[in-house]
């Protein structure tokens, strides 16, 4: 690949990322308006989002084995574009369900697929890389529901520049993978490479892993606005901002996880050390007084922040880059079944977003993931399964610098 290639790769990758994140803020942001607009049919466009991402990510596997990792991303942020613009015409309430539906497929697509490209565009691990471009989905979500409360009666600007986003990456990932040669895809193996035992292990471990992770985080983000409104009596335009102020400490998390990995810590003992501090974080949380409780809380997602890029980027550095290509849709799926399972635990049990119960119940899954994270520490060998072999010359040409 030649170096503006490259470069375009790079780009449409952070480009990628960062239109997810203004998905993943501008729906959930843009409902009152659109609740004024359409009516309360409106209020379900968020778990509309999250079935179409889990639609998308489990249709991401065949799609895998057939096409380039970047041509899926693109065709992902493509999606995500149209169904945006869409979101600015449609007349009915009904009709923004089937919208959000519809960008979450092109969000769950980009995911698994710019996930894949940027392990095989990297010649280490790809625990480092993830980290950086997870911190990306989280600043500009963090930017997001800003931006909808700055522009008040012009919301409809917002979908348009997460729009131009997503062109922006699909257009650079097209054009980086023109005629690149994959060295992975083009490799006999492809899409049929053998699991050792450890590999299967390393998948199993991080997929329960990332059930629980994603659940966490699912409950303490849907609920960012609902929890400082309750706790400090805020409206519901101010408590909106609860919204950035989680994001903005995923943010903080993910790139200063991302700093230390790049120091020479080992992931490893960085989850270990991210999952306990969150477990301590809850706890203080529980015991605070009211307002106080809200530091603990915000401490919590500071540590949990780069849980999934760790867990991620782990799993798939201990499988062949071929194996990687198919178990990155099904280990990010796992993530989005654990984001609709717990808060449905949450909800069925008669708890509320703000009780005690709900933090004991997340340190307690904080707790799981640490004993985890430490024994798989303790008892495996630093790699499970060997990362693919370095690149020869020519095959370091057909993948991105």
């Amino acid at each position: 690949m030649s170096d503006s290639a490259g470069i375009r790769s790079r780009v449409g990758l952070f480009a990628a990322f960062a239109g997810m994140g203004g998905t993943a803020a501008a729906i959930p942001a843009l409902i009152p308006s659109l609740e004024l607009r359409l009516g309360s049919a409106a209020l379900t466009a968020v778990p509309a989002l999250f079935t179409g991402l889990l639609i998308g990510v489990l249709l991401s596997a065949p799609l895998l084995v057939r096409l380039r990792a970047r041509t899926v991303a693109a065709l992902g942020a493509l999606v995500q574009a149209a169904s945006l613009i869409a979101l600015i015409l449609v007349t009915a309430g009904n009709a923004v369900v089937l919208v959000a539906a519809v960008a979450g497929v092109g969000f769950g697509l980009t995911e698994a697929a710019a996930s894949v490209a940027a392990k095989r565009s990297t010649a280490g691990s790809a625990t480092r890389t993830l980290a950086a471009l997870t911190g990306t989905v989280a600043v500009v979500a963090a930017v997001t529901p800003i931006l909808v409360a700055v522009a008040a009666g012009g919301w409809w600007l917002i979908p348009v520049l997460v729009a131009v986003l997503h062109l922006t990456a699909s257009f650079a990932l097209f054009s980086s993978d023109e005629a690149a040669p994959d060295p992975v895809r083009d490799s006999p193996n492809f899409g049929g490479p053998r699991w050792s035992t450890g590999g299967v292990r390393a998948f199993a471990l991080a997929a329960l892993a990332l059930v629980i992770y994603v659940g966490i985080e699912t409950v303490f983000s849907g609920w960012s606005a609902v929890i400082p409104a309750a706790v400090l009596g805020l409206n519901a335009q101010t408590a909106a901002l609860g919204t950035s102020v989680f994001w903005i400490c995923m943010a903080a998390g993910r790139f200063l996880a991302a700093g230390l990995l790049h120091r020479g810590l080992r992931p490893g003992v960085l989850l270990v050390a991210c999952t306990a501090v969150a477990a301590s974080a809850l706890g203080s949380a529980v015991l605070a007084p009211a307002p106080f409780g809200l530091l603990g809380l915000a401490a919590a997602v500071v540590a949990m922040a780069p849980v999934y890029s760790l867990v991620l980027g782990e799993a798939l550095d201990r499988l062949p880059s071929g194996a990687a290509a198919r178990a990155t849709g099904p280990l990010v799926a796992a993530g989005a079944l654990g984001g609709t399972l717990v808060p449905a635990a949450v909800l069925v049990n008669g708890l509320g977003p703000t009780s005690a119960e709900t933090f004991l119940l997340s340190a307690v899954l904080c707790l799981v993931l640490c004993a985890g994270a430490s024994l798989v520490l303790l008892f495996s060998r630093p790699s499970v399964l060997p990362v693919s072999p370095p690149l020869t010359a020519a095959q370091h040409e057909g993948s991105t610098p």
